[in-house]
């Protein structure tokens, strides 16, 4: 078994971005995971992706899930802060730094260790323990880009341990805004 699962959305429309967050993967210092794609082959969009990891829950091993867009880079240790931060706390979810871009380094200060509803993050910017991940994707049983937002509600209100890690793990190459993939 796997301490960590990413499980990336692709969309074949960013073959360069994808290319870039592969290259990531390969960097890492801890190669403690699997990774997990799922192909969008006809431009559903993320609707359709994020109901995709519902239907493949269980041919994942990780026992933390890190849902990863296609449009990401992780830094060279950021599998390896992750399991050490999570042998000292054994948190439900670990809350990291995102490089956002244009939106700067997210959660920000004015969030930072209070909550994460409403600070502009998703999927990438924790690892969860599978368990809870699982407990609530069917959050994510929708048509519209909205499920993302009621999956991170649902997990926000879950009352679930977090470990806030103070360090940046991940980058967006770029940022969509909500738009079409």
């Amino acid at each position: 078994m796997a301490f960590l699962t990413l499980f990336t959305r692709h969309m074949l429309s960013r073959p360069a971005s994808f290319a870039a967050l592969l290259a990531s993967l390969d960097a890492q210092t801890c190669q403690d995971f699997e990774h997990f794609v799922v192909v969008d082959p006809t431009g559903q969009g993320f609707g359709w992706a994020n109901r995709q990891m519902a239907l493949h829950q269980h041919e994942i091993n990780g026992d933390y899930v890190l849902q990863c867009d296609d449009d990401l880079v992780l830094e060279p240790n950021a599998v390896a802060e992750l399991q050490a931060a999570v042998q000292a706390t054994h948190p439900d979810i670990v809350v990291y730094r995102v490089d956002h871009r244009e939106l700067g380094i997210l959660p920000d200060a004015t969030v930072w260790g209070k909550q994460f509803l409403y600070s502009h993050i998703g999927g990438e910017d924790m690892a969860i323990r599978r368990e809870v991940w699982a407990r609530h994707l069917p959050a994510y049983d929708c048509d519209v880009y909205e499920g993302d937002w009621r999956y991170m509600s649902q997990l926000a209100a879950g009352g679930y341990a977090i470990h806030w890690l103070d360090k940046l793990l991940v980058r967006c190459q770029r940022i969509g805004h909500g738009g079409g993939e």
